[in-house]
């Protein structure tokens, strides 16, 4: 189970994550799902600064991603593909964020 997890809510008006943002420390995981929007629909999340993940994305129904290394305050952006293509996603920079927690 993931230290971590995004519920993305998708409408209309673009996606929200909850929580936002999401306070993390490295060793920590984080994993995204889709809880609003088409049934069909998938998501995948393609992370800004990469060198703090163990991946650069995160495709719906991939494992968690791990923090390797302390992020600055960074973002992901978000994408909502139904049958392989994308049919909605939030601003390039900006579908939700990520911070150093300072607990």
């Amino acid at each position: 189970m993931a230290d971590h997890t995004v519920q993305l809510n998708y409408t209309s008006d673009g996606f929200t994550p909850t929580p936002n943002p999401i306070k993390v420390t490295p060793g920590q995981t984080i994993t995204f799902r889709l809880r609003t929007g088409p049934a069909s629909g998938k998501i995948r999340i393609t992370f800004l600064d990469p060198q703090f993940f163990s991946a650069a994305q995160f495709h719906d129904g991939d494992g968690d991603i791990h923090v390797i290394a302390k992020p600055t305050p960074t973002t992901y952006h978000c994408e909502l593909l139904v049958d392989g293509q994308v049919v909605a996603q939030s601003s390039p920079h900006a579908g939700g964020d990520i911070v150093p927690d300072s607990a």
